[in-house]
């Protein structure tokens, strides 16, 4: 894999999650010059924090957005707004990037500037703006395949292409907006970008800070998910449904769904 130059930015928003941050995502990114790794905070309130767990290299946003809509809102705007060729949306608890090596295996990727090369070039090639990767950490269900169809990409991993240069897409909800953009972004260029190939390591659910703790638990984001699925489920009828896993609530998107748009 070959290395081309492109103006890039990862974008990191977290809320009273510092020593999660400090010992999962920045790790992960340790190879990336700091000077393009933005962290995205709550308020003043969070920064002498920050500061100190994580150190004061880092170019540190203060966003007075509260909960993942407003967040997640903040940063398409704040991108929107600034020219580049990429930029990586990624949470604050990311473990590892993956890479499929065949049905049972996987490999840890070691060089993420490299992947983040390929992402670009593949996702321009396609004429497509939002990219991602395989929401399942587990090999039997990847590929080496890029996919265009209708998937669910991930909002802990994904991310834009020349964000400048296309319509602001935002979210309306609190929990489940990854499928709300991923439905968005489709209906918008006529496709989505998913590396089948590549997937990451976390801990969903995390009960410590970030969405659980805006929601006020897990079961009240539990419920929040459902609200917000019926209501995706009500807009794009023909697009997702939802389903229960459990106790949990989870929605599926309709992989075989066609726009009148070409790729």
């Amino acid at each position: 894999m070959f290395l081309i130059y492109m103006d890039y930015e990862i974008a990191i928003p977290s809320y009273k999650r510092a020593n999660i941050l400090v010992e999962k995502t920045l790790k992960l990114l340790s190879s990336i010059p700091k000077e393009n790794i933005k962290i995205f905070i709550r308020n003043e309130e969070e920064l002498d924090n920050y500061i100190q767990i994580c150190g004061n290299d880092y170019n540190y946003i203060i966003t007075e957005a509260c909960g993942i809509k407003n967040t997640r809102n903040y940063l398409r705007k704040y991108y929107k707004n600034k020219v580049l060729d990429l930029v990586l949306f990624i949470d604050d608890d990311i473990e590892k990037l993956e890479e499929y090596v065949d049905k049972k295996t996987l490999k840890t990727v070691e060089n993420l500037e490299e992947v983040l090369s390929l992402i670009y070039t593949e996702t321009k090639k396609k004429n497509l703006s939002f990219f991602g990767v395989c929401g399942f950490n587990n090999p039997f269900f990847m590929s080496n395949k890029v996919s265009t169809n209708l998937k669910y990409i991930i909002g802990a991993f994904c991310g834009l292409i020349d964000p400048h240069k296309y319509p602001l897409i935002e979210t309306t909800i609190d929990h489940g907006e990854d499928y709300e953009f991923s439905i968005l972004h489709f209906l918008q260029d006529g496709g989505i970008c998913r590396f089948n190939m590549y997937c990451i390591t976390t801990k969903y659910y995390n009960q410590v800070g970030g969405i659980c703790e805006d929601l006020g638990g897990l079961k009240k984001r539990n419920e929040n998910a459902k609200v917000n699925f019926n209501d995706l489920v009500s807009k794009y009828p023909r697009m997702c449904r939802m389903v229960q896993k459990g106790e949990l609530y989870d929605l599926k998107l309709n992989f075989r769904f066609k726009t009148d748009k070409f790729i």
